[in-house]
């Protein structure tokens, strides 16, 4: 069943890992329609990272609702998720390659896994872009392997290699090196103007350097109530 993801929003989310002060209490959070770029900004430890990972579907809260298209994820079974998790794309910030599987299976995984499409399309499109990030040379090498600025580009390039409508960055620039960020920023353009792509929420020090498209800034900050509620928009360029 496709799912089109038309609304998201956060409401009153409280979260804590066990034996610790909340990261955060009370937040609301709405994702414009209109803003295809977020870059969720703050300082160390105000739980950008926990955000990123409560949006994809990793991390229960303590309270609140997490609403898709007005439906509480937290409600919903896995089976009930799933048309959701599959239009959504997720980046950690160093990991989430499988370490027994190259990095052109890796890449290949959730076409396959999922059947999104058939074994030829699959490498077809696999191939296509690991060539963009000049990951050819080291497809056929386990993550371990790879010199890091590639391996970044790797967890960068499946998040996205399903053509996702929800994309979640965790520091998405970082350890990229500038061919991989031109390649980065081609992908993003390409994916929104003929894949699908709606939003892109990312944290991190730096905002990607798009030209073609406006980044909403929201800030995480130290007040309870209403955390994103901070607006630093600005055009970029």
């Amino acid at each position: 069943m496709d799912i089109q993801i038309e609304t998201l929003a956060l409401e009153d989310i409280t979260f804590a890992y066990e034996g610790q002060k909340p990261i955060f209490e009370n937040l609301d959070f709405s994702v414009p329609k209109k803003s295809p770029l977020i870059w969720v900004h703050g300082h160390i430890g105000m739980g950008k990272s926990s955000l990123m990972k409560i949006l994809a579907g990793l991390l229960t809260p303590q309270s609140g609702r997490y609403l898709l298209n007005g439906e509480d994820v937290f409600e919903m079974s896995f089976r009930e998720f799933l048309p959701y998790r599959l239009a959504i794309g997720y980046s950690f910030e160093s990991g989430g390659l499988l370490a027994n599987r190259t990095i052109a299976e890796n890449l290949m995984l959730p076409l396959l896994f999922h059947q999104l499409c058939s074994a030829s399309e699959a490498s077809e499109r696999v191939q296509f872009w690991m060539e963009r990030f000049n990951l050819t040379k080291v497809q056929n090498q386990r993550p371990f392997a790879v010199p890091g600025g590639q391996r970044k580009a790797a967890v960068i390039l499946r998040a996205f290699i399903h053509y996702p409508q929800l994309v979640l960055l965790d520091e998405a620039t970082t350890g990229l090196k500038e061919d991989a960020l031109r390649a980065f920023v081609e992908l993003i353009e390409e994916c929104v103007l003929h894949h699908g792509l709606k939003h892109i929420l990312f944290c991190g020090e730096q905002e990607l350097p798009i030209r073609t498209m406006q980044v909403k800034k929201m800030e995480m900050s130290y007040h309870h109530k209403d955390t994103l509620g901070k607006d630093t928009s600005g055009a970029v360029g």
